[in-house]
């Protein structure tokens, strides 16, 4: 979202797969034969001792390895349960242009034989303000939990929709010091209409952003 003259950027764009794996090895060895792999990086979390990520539930959901392309516009996160499609280098233009399309790519593993079930999808955006957001946004002070930051856990049960906010004035990006948004949708996985969900899904997410951030910035990215 770079451009607005209140000064906001995207700082990660990521969509998640929550899956649970026949073989991971299997999983990485289908994903070498449908995109071009640059490298594969472990992450600090290989050097976690089996017995202890067997009972911390959260560290099935962090990534094990980093995965790059050859077309270096998004890398590929794998974990004990996840598997994540992640923007970098700031490629991000739209949902549209940027997104979407890798989505529909992606559809791919959905026949892998490694998988055996797809759980769950969910969207998250981190947006980075220059601004406090708690003093120009939409959040009243009251809302504030802890040393300058909001967290908030949202349920719609017919729906079968989470969304998850954490929002901070604590921020940082590069040298930069300011506010940041940091909004996860959440719902179940329907290969049948899946592209029909994640359209949904991103309109959530882009609904509970508008909620917090100023109507300037609203406008200026044109939702």
């Amino acid at each position: 979202m770079v451009g607005s003259t209140m000064k906001n950027y995207i700082i990660d764009c990521k969509f998640n797969f929550y899956i649970k794996f026949k073989s991971l090895e299997l999983f990485i060895a289908e994903l070498a034969n449908t995109v071009k792999i640059e490298n594969i990086q472990e992450t600090p979390i290989v050097n976690i001792p089996k017995h202890i990520k067997k009972y911390d539930e959260n560290l099935k959901n962090v990534p094990i390895y980093e995965i790059y392309l050859k077309e270096q516009e998004y890398k590929l996160l794998v974990g004990e349960e996840i598997f994540s499609i992640a923007i970098i280098n700031q490629n991000y233009t739209s949902w549209k242009k940027s997104f979407k399309p890798l989505l529909e790519k992606m559809k791919i593993i959905f026949d892998f034989k490694s998988i055996l079930k797809i759980s769950k999808i969910s969207l998250q955006y981190i947006d980075f303000f220059e601004f406090n957001i708690f003093e120009k946004g939409k959040i009243s002070c009251t809302q504030i939990l802890y040393e300058n930051s909001l967290f908030l856990r949202e349920r719609s049960f017919n729906d079968n929709i989470e969304v998850l906010k954490i929002i901070t004035n604590e921020g940082k990006f590069g040298d930069k010091k300011g506010s940041i948004v940091d909004i996860t949708t959440i719902t179940q996985f329907d290969k049948d209409s899946f592209l029909i969900i994640v359209d949904k899904v991103h309109d959530i997410n882009i609904n509970e952003f508008k909620k917090v951030v100023p109507d300037e910035t609203i406008k200026e990215l044109g939702l």
